[in-house]
């Protein structure tokens, strides 16, 4: 409210410095607009006073308003989605907008960009340089809304007025529209909505309890007070109860340690305890003392027997040994066996050398043999070598040629594959054209591949051509004199009718009444019949283009089939030429192939002869073939003499052993056998002889541990009458003293149990303790709730409802709004004596010439209505903005008022020169008589060869 009637100074006030004054407002200075609508590059510099913006319909002034408003707001003014504020020749659009506002310069840009998110920034510039203020879009619409200092919604109407909105809120809405807008602008419309949200507002609360505002809370209250006053009574009367109980069990738990105390129970107790340990320790002793003395009748037992068991081993080792001796040999039997052996061993090495050098022997002779052969046949392995070297040479040269004719039959086949491809390619073409021209009546000629007959049909369809050409260039030519003479026509009928004083256009005698009538007649019939001419001749036009087009189209597919028909006509000849030479190349080739082959075989043959007489040679030595025929004679006599001295040895031990006279393999392992056993009785023996001596000194160790333990068992014996006797005497004790103890446990128990019980009532009581604090803390709640609710009810009732707050706020700004209107009325010495608005928002004027009655706005003239809703733009304005923003933009504001409101607008802006009433008025519109009222002129036009919008300053 504060804001408004600081205002209401500055507008009152006259004497104020002007230029104090505006420096604090926002004044617009500079907007560009970079691929912005219909605007390629554009700049407008505004200034102090009437800037004026003017042009045809569509030249693009409208868009210099819809940059501006898209500056400050981030959104588009007209044009709702961004991507369509983007010049359709243009990828994305800029628009950057420089403003003063309390004595600093800000400039605020703004691009949008193809298939991205909108970019923004904002500077404050200093001397020429920039400070970045914000630099995301977001940022940027926060700050400009702070500077604007209004919800940047509530530029449209107030700030940036569009086309035939100029008298709609004073003079074209009706009560409940007007004040609907008006309260919405003043922010009256909150106080109501305020209002509807407290009727559905119910305070939350931390308890199941709910007061809600409303004529209902008084009862609420009372069935809530109700409700905890009953769970109150209930949880003192729990308390009383567990508090008896408690004691109860409290008094039991003292009785139960009285007798405890008095009887002496946990004394005898521990006598108890004592009496049960000397027990068991007395039970474990008599336990081990008898588990040790039947452990030591086990180990006595154990030892008589296996001292029976060691002796009867003794007596079966003193047996072996006797028997061991006997196998035992002398050690000259042993030499000569082991001689025998040696021998038998190397007379059979040496004849399996024998019998491989023999078959090295039989190999090299054979060797010899194969030689000799293939000497009788080739006559030298120089020979042989000269021969494979000729067949060779004469297999490659053919190879060669033959490679060289493959060559040739492959690049003929690939020739012949191109040109059948090309062929079938042109037919293809052919295809294509003649149904993308519509030929089909040429395919029998196609088929026929008649070049002649189609060039023939060529000649005739150029000729069509050429006559359809000249027919229809006299067409047009007859349609253009007919068009000339209709407007000529239409010309002179327009004269007739819109002159008002006609002249005849033969005589051009004054026409009058009858005679201007039959003329027009005559003129209207003329007019008709050329207008019918004009429909033929078109027709006939659109026939002839038509067939021109066709022809055309049949000329161009005529030709390319011509043309491809004599391509498939030369790649067929050149294949006939290919298959020729195709015949000659195979037939050769074929020649040659049989002479490879017969050289093959020849060559097989020979290369293996060499290759067998070359591995003879290498494999053939004389001086190894003399070398291996004498170390056979030498294995002969030494296998001769090694047999006979084997035959010696042999009859000598065969006679020892009583043997009869065997093979010399079952000699030899007779006499081996023999010596294993002769070995293996030794080792025997010496075995046998270690075990018997060990077995001896066993036997006297046990038998004196036999001794030790029948000593260790008397004394064990004596130990355990004592135990058993001390034993007997406890167990006496131990009855008497465990009566004592179940008593001691019931006591005990019962002590147990009323501890539980003791304990549970505690916690009872401290859970109805916690109840009872949590009711306190609940009433507070609920006082709380309560309060709310009492103060909710006062703010609908008394602050937010319509007849609080908002119409006392109604009735202040109706009365600002209304000194303010006076007080322009003042400034621009208008007709009016007072002007005054109503809590309904309804104007009751009072005219200079006329006073004492009172006119509402139908009532007035339409020259008055738009005086008056100026005057009532300029308190919203004013009051809206609260004096912050110092210029207004009226975008076609003579758009839809007759001659005399148009006169009385253009009068009144003529006032607002040079900044008088607000610092900065911007004016579009397309009316050349608005520029009368103008400080600085824009012209804006479309340049016709590029569409863009072009923006020229002119002389005021």
């Amino acid at each position: 409210m504060g804001a408004t009637t600081q205002v209401l100074d500055q507008t009152g006030s006259r004497d104020l410095d002007k230029a104090g004054a505006e420096s604090s407002t926002l004044i617009l200075q500079k907007v560009v607009l970079e691929g912005f609508l219909s605007h390629n590059k554009t700049e407008v510099v505004f200034e102090k006073g009437v800037n004026t913006i003017v042009g045809p319909n569509g030249a693009g002034k409208s868009s210099i308003l819809e940059a501006i408003y898209y500056a400050l707001t981030g959104n588009g003014w007209r044009i709702r989605r961004k991507e369509q504020l983007v010049n359709l020749k243009h990828s994305s659009a800029k628009v950057i907008l420089e403003f003063k506002h309390e004595g600093k310069t800000y400039r605020v840009e703004r691009l949008i960009p193809s298939g991205a998110s909108e970019k923004a920034m904002l500077w404050e510039l200093r001397e020429g340089k920039g400070k970045v203020i914000a630099d995301r879009a977001t940022d940027v619409n926060a700050k400009l809304a702070e500077i604007l200092g209004i919800e940047t919604s509530k530029l449209d109407g107030i700030v940036l007025v569009n086309q035939g909105e100029l008298t709609k809120v004073f003079a074209s809405l009706s009560p409940s529209e007007r004040k609907e807008i008006l309260d919405k602008l003043l922010g009256l419309d909150l106080y109501e909505k305020i209002s509807e949200k407290l009727r559905e507002y119910c305070p939350e609360t931390s308890t199941p309890y709910q007061v809600c505002p409303g004529a209902n809370v008084e009862r609420t209250v009372e069935n809530i007070r109700e409700q905890v006053l009953r769970k109150h009574s209930g949880l003192l009367e729990r308390r009383e109860e567990y508090v008896q109980k408690k004691s109860e069990y409290e008094r039991k738990i003292q009785e139960a340690r009285r007798r405890i105390r008095e009887e002496r129970l946990e004394e005898k107790a521990l006598e108890l305890e004592k009496a049960r340990a000397e027990k068991e320790s007395l039970s474990n002793k008599l336990s081990e003392i008898n588990a040790t003395a039947s452990s030591l009748r086990g180990n006595l037992q154990s030892l008589l027997s296996r001292i029976a068991d060691y002796e009867e081993r003794l007596a079966w080792v003193e047996r072996e040994i006797r028997e061991k001796e006997k196998l035992v040999k002398t050690p000259s039997f042993k030499e000569r066996v082991n001689s025998l052996i040696k021998i038998h061993g190397e007379e059979k090495s040496k004849r399996e050398v024998l019998k491989a050098r023999e078959e090295q022997l039989k190999a090299l002779e054979k060797v010899r043999g194969e030689l000799e052969k293939l000497e009788a046949e080739h006559g030298s392995l120089v020979k042989l070598e000269e021969a494979v070297r000729s067949l060779e040479s004469e297999k490659t040269s053919a190879l060669e040629k033959l490679n060289a004719l493959n060559q040739e039959l492959g690049s003929i086949e690939g020739q012949e594959r191109r040109l059948v491809s090309e062929i079938r390619k042109l037919r293809e073409r052919i295809r294509d054209v003649v149904r993308g021209s519509q030929l089909s009546r040429i395919e029998p000629l196609i088929a026929e591949e008649s070049v002649e007959k189609l060039e023939e049909l060529l000649r005739k369809t150029e000729e069509e051509l050429a006559s359809l050409t000249a027919e229809l260039e006299k067409t047009v030519r007859e349609e253009a004199s007919k068009q000339a003479l209709k407007q000529q026509v239409e010309k002179s009928i327009e004269l007739l009718e819109t002159s008002p004083q006609p002249e005849c256009p033969v005589c051009k005698r004054p026409l009058e009444g009858r005679r201007k009538e039959e003329i027009l007649a005559d003129f209207r019939k003329h007019l008709s019949e050329l207008e019918k001419e004009l429909r033929d001749l078109e027709s006939r036009i659109t026939l002839l283009r038509t067939r021109q087009s066709q022809a055309s189209v049949e000329l161009e597919g005529l030709k390319q089939v011509v043309e491809a028909l004599k391509e498939v006509a030369g790649r067929k000849a050149e294949l006939e030429r290919l298959g020729e030479r195709k015949k000659q190349v195979k037939a050769v080739a074929e020649q040659l192939s049989a002479r490879v082959r017969q050289l093959e075989e020849a060559l097989n043959k020979y290369r293996s002869h060499l290759s067998n007489w070359r591995s003879l040679v290498a494999n053939f030595d004389v001086n190894t073939y003399s070398q291996l025929k004498g170390e056979v004679e030498g294995l002969n006599k030494e296998i001769e003499g090694l047999s006979n001295e084997f035959t010696r040895l042999s009859t000598e031990l065969a006679g020892e052993l009583g043997l009869a006279v065997r093979s010399r393999e079952e000699i030899v392992q007779i006499l081996q056998e023999e010596l294993k056993k002769a070995t293996q009785a030794e080792l025997d023996l010496a075995k046998l002889g270690v075990e018997k001596e060990k077995l001896e000194a066993d036997i006297r160790d046990f038998r004196k541990q036999v001794e030790e333990i029948s000593a260790r068992l008397k004394e064990l014996e004596k130990a355990r009458v004592e135990v058993q006797a001390r034993l007997e005497s406890v167990e006496k004790t131990l009855k008497e003293l465990e009566e004592a103890g179940k008593k001691l446990e019931e006591l005990k128990r019962i002590i147990e149990v009323s501890t539980e019980h003791v304990k549970l009532y505690t916690s009872e009581l401290e859970k109805v303790e916690k109840e009872l604090e949590d009711l306190r803390n609940l009433v507070k709640e609920i006082n709380k709730a309560i309060r709310k609710a009492m103060i909710i009810n006062y703010l609908r009732e008394k602050i937010f409802h319509k007849d609080g707050v908002p119409r006392y706020l109604r009735r202040y700004y109706v009365d600002l709004i209304s000194k303010m209107m006076e007080s322009w009325s003042d400034v621009f010495n208008l007709r009016f004596y007072s002007v005054r608005l109503d809590e309904n928002y309804e104007l009751q004027v009072e005219l200079a010439g006329a006073r004492g009655r009172v006119l509402g706005v139908p009532q007035l003239s339409g020259g008055e209505k738009v005086a008056i809703s100026i005057l009532g733009l300029l308190a919203l304005h004013q009051i809206v903005t609260r004096g912050r923003i110092g210029f207004l933009a009226l975008d076609e504001p003579t758009e839809y008022l007759d001659q005399e409101r148009r006169r009385e607008l253009i009068n009144l802006l003529k006032k607002f020169r040079g900044g008088e009433g607000i610092p900065q008025l911007i004016v579009v519109t397309h009316d050349v008589e608005v520029r009368d009222a103008a400080d600085v002129v824009y012209a804006v036009r479309k340049e016709e060869d590029t569409e863009y919008s072009r923006v020229e300053r002119e002389e005021a």
